[in-house]
């Protein structure tokens, strides 16, 4: 398989495989394919990982199911137009859900998906863009990456799109050298200001938002929000401050206690939900009343943090990979595009406390 496939989930990868075999002409029309006893050794997998391959081929109209002889290729199959989707990774996070919307709507409008995993390496992401060019993709879909676009590759990826006319949406932010194609993105600016009057309501006026370093060149519009927030209201106490997540949990830990003390703050907030549970921990292991007593907010609402009680302001996640698609899918067929802002909500959970006035 392409290195492109090599973070999907191993189903996935059976499944491509052996698309391209009979797209290829390698299992023709009418052909019987191996067993599964003879698939699971090909692959070095599970049955149940084959099993789910095979009726996901079946859905898909390449094979077919004859009970007590076996599966057959069904052709002609149409050749699915290709979309390439760039993203700096899937195996967590926000862009795990994103790619989730995408792989859906794409199979309901009637694409195929080459995936790329970006990972910050700048010639993965020349090289995917020349691989969607070979495959004459009929469109891209792009979450920005710091690196690629502060690395020489940047122009030499957007100047093969636009030589080639790969129609193209953002996500998140635009790009430079490519400000004439649509974003999507979340209103994020609005939303965590709308998070912060909230935690403001609820009695907090000693406030301060903990950043990760890199927060403070990638999360400028989640900053500029809780800023706007801070400054129509009288708190006693609103700092930014960022932290290293390099740093040693020790070090972290000893970090915070010199927050606290100096500053007693009743919040913390962060611009990332896997940032504000490990900032749960590290609290946990501070001997202080008043760290168990400070509440802890995030961003982005992941499936996982409903159970752990974080209060957080959910992003559209979702609906923008949904979305996504859909706008492509708009500008492939020349009508009309622009970019979209999807609202967020506060979302309320129990590691948000009310404080009295």
């Amino acid at each position: 398989m392409p290195d492109l496939f090599e973070r999907l989930p191993k189903y996935v990868q059976i499944k491509e495989s052996l698309r391209e075999e009979i797209n290829e002409g390698y299992i023709k029309e009418g052909q019987k394919l191996p067993s599964e006893e003879t698939l699971i050794d090909r692959f070095g997998a599970s049955k149940m990982t084959v099993i789910r391959a095979l009726q996901e081929l079946v859905q898909e109209g390449y094979l077919k199911r004859i009970q007590g002889k076996g599966t057959f290729v069904t052709h002609p199959i149409p050749q699915l137009p290709i979309i390439g989707v760039m993203l700096p990774y899937t195996d967590r996070g926000v862009f795990h859900v994103i790619l989730h919307a995408i792989e859906d709507q794409a199979r309901s409008l009637g694409y195929g998906i080459l995936l790329c995993n970006v990972y910050d390496n700048d010639e993965k992401a020349y090289s995917f863009v020349k691989r969607i060019v070979s495959f004459k993709a009929a469109g891209l879909i792009i979450a920005p990456s710091g690196n690629l676009e502060n690395s020489s590759r940047h122009k030499d990826c957007f100047k093969l799109l636009k030589q080639y006319s790969i129609p193209t949406v953002c996500i998140g932010n635009s790009m430079v050298g490519m400000e004439e194609a649509p974003t999507i993105k979340s209103n994020i600016s609005e939303g965590m200001s709308d998070l912060t009057n909230v935690v403001i309501r609820w009695g907090h006026r000693r406030i301060i938002l903990i950043c990760k370093d890199e927060d403070l060149i990638t999360s400028v519009d989640a900053i500029e929000g809780f800023k706007n927030a801070i400054a129509q209201n009288n708190i006693d106490v609103a700092e930014i401050i960022s932290l290293s997540e390099k740093q040693s949990f020790d070090d972290l830990v000893q970090h915070l206690k010199i927050i606290i003390n100096h500053y007693k703050p009743t919040v913390f907030m962060t611009l990332h939900d896997n940032f504000a549970l490990h900032l749960i921990g590290l609290l946990r292991n501070i001997p202080s009343a008043t760290a168990e007593k400070i509440s802890v907010t995030g961003v982005d609402d992941l499936p996982y943090v409903e159970h752990s009680g974080l209060t957080t302001l959910r992003r559209p996640l979702y609906e923008t990979g949904r979305k996504a698609i859909t706008l492509l899918h708009e500008i492939i067929n020349h009508n009309q595009s622009q970019s979209l802002s999807l609202p967020c909500e506060v979302i309320i959970r129990s590691s948000l406390s009310i404080l009295s006035n």
